[in-house]
């Protein structure tokens, strides 16, 4: 496999080939992770929403604190894969204000008529990845909350084998 050098991975982000812009996604985070960060305003301003995501990814990974309002932004005016990458880059910067904004959303999905299960998985995912042990205690009260509401809706969580890994199971039972 060929690695790109610096010069050539930016060269084929703009490329009007959407193969050549994937490629060049794939060597910066592959190859060239050391140099991320000078790529990040590239990925973010793609079209492509997988190259865009990539970036998102960066600023998690990177913890690129000087993205947090772009980020924001994006989690704000997306929805669907493209919400919940950015849900989970604004985890890793874990700032007040994408703490608040995480924990809107997940009363919000909680409160919805129908349950969207990858944003609620991501979003509970988040609240417990954030706020560890007392995120336990906060779910469970959102849960008490919103018991009485028409649609019954019941998130197991299992303890996590390791602070990095959680699994849980979302049943919805109507």
């Amino acid at each position: 496999m060929k690695i790109l050098k610096l010069a050539q991975l930016r060269e084929w982000l703009h490329s009007d080939s959407q193969r050549m812009r994937m490629w060049a996604t794939y060597q910066l985070i592959e190859n060239h992770d050391d140099q991320a960060k000078v790529f990040v305003e590239d990925c973010l301003d793609s079209e492509d929403e997988e190259i865009c995501e990539a970036g998102i990814f960066l600023i998690g990974k990177h913890e690129l604190r000087d993205h947090e309002f772009r980020l924001l932004g994006i989690f704000q005016h997306s929805k669907g894969r493209m919400k919940r990458a950015s849900a989970i880059a604004l985890c890793a910067l874990n700032s007040e204000s994408s703490r608040s904004l995480l924990w809107r959303w997940l009363k919000m999905l909680m409160e919805q008529e129908e349950l969207n299960i990858p944003d609620l998985n991501c979003a509970a995912e988040c609240w417990l990845f954030i706020e560890n042990k007392k995120g336990w205690s906060q779910l469970n009260e959102l849960l008490s909350e919103n018991q009485n509401n028409h649609l019954l809706s019941l998130i197991h969580i299992s303890e996590p084998t390791r602070q990095a890994e959680i699994s849980y199971a979302v049943f919805c039972l109507k």
